[in-house]
């Protein structure tokens, strides 16, 4: 069963667009003067407007479709954006669920994460991130997974469980990352084919080894980075690169006072330390004498 979003169409005598009254948002006048400054001009300088086909073909995720205001663009899960949902989208249309949202994502698949995915760098890992799925003809499509970091696209083969998506292992390299830095990405999905795109979530690579330099201040860095103190290595780490040091990395998380070592005796000072055994010998010798002789005396 495939899921249709669409919008109703409005008239030639409709006056949405022309109404001076109108309040759009930054975001949105940015993205219509971005379209109109890349469209080609018609000899009679009507704009590319006469090619719903195209405009409605320029959005690659669903939100973006819906959110359409030049044209009631509708999006399909087989084809994407488009002009006529009616002819393009499958036949089967008489039990199509139908949202003429144009601000509601509840009608869209979509990746959900709070705040950027975080994936450490230098270690082969599965990258998953929670995916909101109306249509269960999604499961039954071909997942791949897209990161893009610094220019360069990995493609890697994905799969829905429940409301996860899983993208196969990868180990992400960064190179020559100054302390404290990170190096941005992102992560999207596309099933079927090429398109279409799920929306896009931010993504940052790290090293726990660029951003502490002793046990007190990788301490400090966020739980959800996995970074600890390994005592073999003297590096702040994730727990897979610590080896046989698993055990010291855990309890570095939550103290960085040594454990299992033997506590050192406190240092004292020249006039504090106490006598050795020879001396106390023959302290108490001379008192004993001392005593003898003055019994002696007295008698």
């Amino acid at each position: 069963m495939y899921e249709v979003i669409t919008k109703k169409h409005p008239t030639r005598k409709s006056k949405i667009v022309s109404e001076s009254n109108i309040h759009l948002r930054p975001e949105d006048v940015s993205r219509i003067k971005a379209f109109l400054q890349s469209i080609d001009r018609y000899d009679d300088d009507s704009t590319r407007m006469k090619d719903p086909s195209r405009y409605c073909r320029s959005f690659h995720n669903c939100h973006e479709c819906v959110k359409s205001m030049w044209f009631p663009c509708g999006w399909c899960h087989e084809t994407g954006c488009t002009e006529n949902t009616e002819k393009k989208c499958p036949s089967n249309i008489k039990d199509i669920k139908r949202s003429n949202t144009t601000e509601e994502k509840n009608t869209c698949p979509q990746l959900v994460h709070n705040g950027p995915l975080l994936v450490p760098a230098g270690v082969r890992k599965n990258v998953e991130v929670k995916i909101y799925v109306p249509d269960p003809i999604l499961y039954e499509k071909e997942i791949v997974c897209l990161i893009k970091l610094k220019q360069k696209i990995t493609h890697l083969k994905g799969l829905i469980v429940g409301d996860q998506v899983y993208c196969f292992d990868i180990m992400l390299r960064v190179d020559h990352l100054e302390f404290g830095d990170t190096e941005t990405g992102t992560l999207k999905v596309i099933w079927g084919g090429a398109q279409p795109y799920s929306n896009e979530i931010p993504l940052i690579v790290y090293t726990c080894e660029t951003l502490a330099v002793d046990c007190d201040s990788c301490r400090g860095i966020p739980a959800t980075y996995g970074c600890g103190w390994c005592d073999a290595t003297k590096t702040c780490t994730i727990a897979d690169k610590c080896g046989s040091e698993l055990m010291k990395w855990t309890l570095n998380r939550l103290t960085c006072e040594p454990y299992g070592l033997p506590v050192p005796a406190p240092v004292r000072k020249a006039e504090d330390q106490l006598p050795d055994q020879k001396t106390v010998w023959k302290q108490l010798e001379a008192k004993l004498t001392n005593a003898v002789q003055k019994g002696k005396d007295v008698q």
